[in-house]
Formats: structure tokens, C-alpha cells, sequence
């Protein structure tokens, strides 16, 4: 199998790929009770003898995905500056719920077709649900088309070898560990969505700060 179809996103050695695009996110607060128990997790992770067939997602970055809009294998100025704007403008016009309770599920699931290993999360009520679900279908009117929903989920870490039945064993071998460390914050009140951007998958940035992902002189690719 060739690595792209393991991560097209990261190198063998865990350095980011170039994938530029927006989507659409609530942040963790950085050292909520909630993230403390995230940043826990994810280091039980890293203590697995399979950690090293994985690359971590920085803690400062821990979100849960509403939805992504357009991404790009390739820098192109001129696609990606347009479809930056038209979101930049056309999501002005829509109202970003405040906040919604999610509940993450107590054990770490691993993506058989994708490369997340992540902890999903599920909504607490039928309004929470409700009004994740209004957020998306707003924004693909926005996009004028159909856009690709997934289970709400926060990821830990990006598989970047195949994983073995004996791997997956051991990851969900973390489960009880899981449920101590969460203990009572399982359930989180969420921020705020917002529109963010990204050069890669390591960090994502709001409309003014959209230069460190924008400007190819700011960074360079290995």
C-alpha cells in the first residue's frame, strides 16, 4: 500500500504535508478541565509501544470539526484567495450557534478508511444536534454544494503506518483509563464556532491571522 493511501497528509516521518483549505470549528479551551483530560489521553497514547506509527496533534490545536469546506492538495494563489473570500463574505450572513454540550465517548476510535485517531463526541440534547446540523446545512449553502459531515469527533493523533490487529488491541485496551481520567468532565460546553484556516494539518487560523497560512514566505515545505 503506498503511504498516501495510509496519510496523504503527513510524511512517513510525521512532517505536515501542504494541505490548504477552511473549515469550520470549536476550539477546546486550553486548560478547561475537559482539554486536561484530552492532553491525558493523548499522552496514554504516546506511551503505547504503537505511538510510534502515529504523529500527535499539537494540544493547543484539540477542536471539534463541524464541518470542513474547500481544501487544496497544492499552493494556488489566486483558487485558494478566492474560495478564502467567498467564505470570508458569505458566512457573515449566518448565525454561529454560542455553544452546544457534547458528550466524547469513552474510547478512542480509529478510522478504517481515514488516518484519525481520534475521541468522538456526541450531542447531549436534540437542540445541541439541531443546531450543529443548522450550522452545516448553512454552510453548504454557502458552498453551493454538498459537503462531506462526519461524526463529531476531536483528534488526538494521525496514523502515519498501517496499524496491526495487535495496535488496535492495544489502543483500546486505554478505554478504562479513558473513562478514569474523564471521570465527570466528559461532558463539554464547546465554544463558538468559527471560520479558520490551514496551510497543513498542525494549525488553524482565524480570518485575521489568515497570513501565517497565506503567505508562502512565512513558511517553507521539507
Amino acid at each position: 500500500m503506498s503511504f498516501d493511501k495510509v496519510n496523504p497528509k503527513f510524511h512517513p516521518n510525521g512532517e505536515p504535508k501542504p494541505f490548504y483549505g477552511s473549515t469550520i470549528i470549536s476550539f477546546v479551551q486550553p486548560d478547561s478541565p475537559f482539554w486536561h483530560a484530552l492532553d491525558k489521553i493523548q499522552n496514554e497514547l504516546k506511551n503505547l509501544d504503537t505511538s510510534k506509527k502515529m504523529v500527535f496533534a499539537p494540544p493547543d490545536s484539540f477542536h471539534m470539526t463541524i464541518i470542513g469546506l474547500d481544501h487544496f492538495r497544492t499552493w494556488n494563489k489566486n483558487k485558494i484567495e478566492a474560495s478564502d473570500q467567498h467564505y470570508i463574505s458569505a458566512l457573515k450572513k449566518v448565525d454561529f450557534f454560542k455553544s452546544v454540550q457534547v458528550k466524547a465517548k469513552p474510547t478512542i476510535a480509529v478510522s478504517k478508511m481515514g488516518f484519525a485517531i481520534r475521541l468522538e463526541v456526541v450531542p447531549v440534547s436534540v437542540k445541541d444536534q439541531s443546531m450543529i446540523i443548522q450550522l452545516q446545512n448553512d454552510a453548504m449553502k454557502a458552498a453551493g454544494r454538498k459537503l462531506t459531515t462526519h461524526h463529531m469527533h476531536i483528534t488526538l493523533a494521525n496514523k502515519i503506518e498501517e496499524l496491526t490487529a495487535n495496535d488496535l488491541l492495544q489502543i483500546n485496551l486505554l478505554d478504562e483509563k479513558i473513562s478514569k481520567i474523564f471521570g465527570e468532565n466528559d461532558t463539554w460546553n464547546s465554544t463558538q464556532p468559527i471560520l479558520t484556516f490551514y496551510k497543513d494539518m498542525n494549525a488553524f487560523h482565524t480570518e485575521e491571522n489568515r497570513d501565517k497560512v497565506r503567505n508562502p514566505d512565512l513558511f517553507q515545505w521539507k
